[in-house]
């Protein structure tokens, strides 16, 4: 189920907010302009930030995962395979060994915010929307196809 909703997807764009603040979320044509404005857009530069040195902290002690749940057995796309282990203190990591590039771990975090309030069943639509997002707006490049439905 992962890798087809993956793959099926269409794009969308999510807007959330507090209940209490929802007047004040612009109209949905402000969100597809802003897309349709990516291929020209200029982005500022960031200033550059000192070094920090050879470490930001000191690791932790290793720890055994309270759960592993296979997401993709590999199957459909051989290099999806992603394995998702939950530690006792609620931190969730996913990661997927892949032979596309050896020597090389490629690392993200993220904060997925609200999806507690969610029903279980749809919490996994949740967790995979920025990936489908981010995929559908690789498209909205020069001469790529800019149409973006909004549902």
């Amino acid at each position: 189920m992962f890798v087809t909703r993956y793959e099926t997807a269409g794009p969308h764009i999510f807007v959330t907010a507090p209940a209490d603040e929802i007047g004040a979320v612009p109209a949905a044509g402000i969100f597809v302009a802003q897309i349709e404005s990516m291929p020209t857009r200029k982005l500022q530069t960031r200033e550059s930030e000192a070094a920090v040195g050879n470490s930001l902290l000191d690791p932790p002690d290793p720890v055994e995962e309270a759960s592993s749940e296979v997401l993709a057995d590999g199957s459909d796309i051989g290099t999806v395979a992603p394995v998702l282990l939950t530690f006792e203190n609620g931190v969730r990591v996913a990661f997927n060994t892949t032979p596309i590039t050896d020597g090389a771990v490629y690392f993200e975090g993220r904060s997925p915010g609200g999806t507690s309030a969610l029903a279980d069943e749809d919490v996994a639509a949740a967790e995979v929307a920025a990936r489908v997002v981010e995929g559908h707006l690789q498209r909205l490049r020069p001469g790529g196809d800019r149409r973006v439905p909004v549902r």
